[in-house]
């Protein structure tokens, strides 16, 4: 009787379903039942977009209906920010320095109660060409100031600080954009969606800045009437040092960005604590769990049943879960499903293969992203080595940067600060190869300490590129690393945060989840018509 009583009840179960599917009844969540975002990445665009998701969901009242996972599949977050100790001094191992107009990353700081500082300069900056010194700054800023007109002439230094002006303040509307969910689309052009826009290329062209990224900087600088010796010993040298890209392959857009950190206008900052901090404390305050040491492999789509919206099948390496609100084990699970899921690694370095249904980011440029390999070496030491540079003044050394050489054996040489206990000087080595250490001992005086950080993808290779990833695959799959085709730093990567978190929410949140499985279908199918 219980046998046959079941079979009832669950064929009045499928005659129920059969009924509601034929009058075309939507699907949605369960009441209680939270849906679920996965973003996979725990470096500055992942921790960001778990940022603006939470703050925005908070915003609209939502918060309560979402579950956050960030995987990480290193065992710290941070990603390409990242510090290292020597002799008891923290220094930046990866990227270091901010600029007075990147809102997203002040808001940040300001969030966490972090500091903003200037850095220190003690001592003298130097042009240096493998042989001899080129140019150098001296004590005084004044002598310095008209030591700079006398070699590079006022209408070149007028003309470079006018172009970089004029290129933030084109970027700069864009903040105010996403406060207002108010998105400039390009003339002719359909890339935005209501809540963002659609691709990097959109987002350019709405702010008028696309033509740049489609030029070199050496190109759109001699247009610009730059003196070429100005090009070949400063800005090249400010590029080597910010990405070790020459001015003959960068595009003019990152160019504008590197001469802008290097305080060419505006200022320049740091987060006192360090910048990991960032990242470290975004995590904290909004995913509900955070998976350190837990790499995603793949990601594939499924149907549970008719009519109900598709969901991401994640398989990951086992791991435990750290910090957030549900610190709970998962090292037994090893597939999860999610409404939503957000890639903010670069794909071809983040080892995750994507199901043949879902539009994969290297069909959609002419070749995947190149990456610049930097090695960073760190030396503990007296000073130094000035008969090595031919230096002939004894004020310390701040920074040394070059011209593109290819005999040169660095791109640059900065002073980081002091030990705590002895005060040695402690230089950050920027090259292309690793320098030996008996280069180093000719470079630098009385060498206590040695580190290393290699960076095999320091930065993609940032040239002109006609084509670009999307930020929106589908419905439900986003990615933010989109945004570094056309230019790479803690900035770049919080806008394209930000924006990916404004299409999450016009996706699950404007739409209602009534519409869902029609737009799913409906983007599905553009997607790979459009790739």
């Amino acid at each position: 009787m219980t046998s046959s009583r079941n079979i009832k009840i669950c064929l009045l179960f499928v005659w129920a379903f059969i009924v509601l599917a034929a009058r075309g009844e939507k699907w949605s969540p369960a009441p209680g039942k939270k849906r679920r975002l996965a973003i996979f990445g725990g470096g500055i665009a992942g921790t960001f977009t778990s940022y603006f998701v939470d703050q925005l969901l908070k915003e609209e009242g939502r918060r309560d209906e979402w579950l956050i996972d960030l995987y990480e599949k290193e065992s710290v977050l941070g990603g390409r920010v990242r510090e290292v100790e020597v002799e008891g001094l923290r220094v930046e191992a990866g990227a270091g320095i901010l600029h007075s107009s990147n809102e997203f990353m002040q808001e940040a700081v300001d969030f966490l109660n972090l500091t903003a500082t200037t850095p220190s300069a003690d001592g003298r900056v130097y042009i240096w060409d493998g042989t001899s010194i080129l140019w150098h700054s001296y004590s005084n800023s004044i002598v310095t100031l008209f030591s700079i007109l006398w070699r590079y002439g006022l209408a070149t230094l007028f003309h470079a600080s006018q172009t970089v002006n004029r290129t933030l303040k084109k970027w700069t509307p864009l903040y105010k954009s996403f406060r207002q969910r108010a998105f400039p689309c390009a003339d002719g052009e359909a890339e935005c969606f209501g809540g963002g826009f659609a691709s990097p290329k959109g987002l350019f062209e709405g702010l008028a800045l696309y033509d740049e990224t489609q030029v070199t900087a050496g190109e759109f600088l001699r247009r610009k009437r730059l003196k070429p010796l100005f090009m070949d010993e400063w800005v090249e040298g400010i590029s080597r040092v910010n990405y070790g890209q020459s001015l003959s392959t960068l595009n003019a857009f990152a160019n504008q960005v590197s001469l802008a950190g290097g305080s060419l206008v505006g200022s320049v900052w740091r987060v006192k604590e360090g910048n990991s901090r960032v990242p470290e404390g975004l995590a904290r305050h909004s995913a509900d769990r955070v998976l350190l040491g837990r790499a995603v492999r793949s990601v594939s789509l499924i149907e549970p049943f008719s009519g109900h919206p598709p969901l991401f099948a994640v398989h990951a390496a086992s791991a435990t879960a750290a910090g957030g609100a549900n610190d709970s084990s998962l090292s037994a699970i090893s597939d999860a499903h999610y409404d939503a899921v957000v890639l903010a690694a670069p794909m071809g370095l983040s080892g995750i293969s994507l199901d043949d249904s879902i539009p994969i980011v290297e069909e959609a440029v002419e070749e995947p992203l190149k990456y610049q390999t930097t090695y960073a070496t760190f030396v503990a030491c007296d000073g130094v080595d000035k008969k090595y540079f031919s230096m002939k003044h004894d004020e310390p050394v701040d920074l040394i940067f070059t011209p593109e050489i290819a005999s040169l054996p660095i791109t640059s040489i900065g002073l980081q600060g002091y030990t705590p206990t002895d005060k040695r000087h402690v230089y950050k080595v920027f090259s292309r190869t690793p320098p030996p250490d008996s280069l180093l001992k000719e470079m630098f005086v009385n060498i206590s300490t040695i580190t290393r950080v290699d960076w095999l993808a320091a930065y993609p290779i940032l040239r002109p590129m006609a084509h670009w990833p999307h930020f929106r695959f589908r419905r439900g799959m986003y990615y933010v690393s989109a945004m570094e085709a056309p230019v790479s730093c803690m900035e770049s990567e919080a806008v394209g945060a930000r924006n990916v978190a404004h299409l999450f929410m016009t996706d699950f949140v404007a739409r209602g989840a009534g519409d869902a499985a029609d737009a799913d279908r409906q983007d599905g199918q553009k997607g790979h018509d459009e790739l």
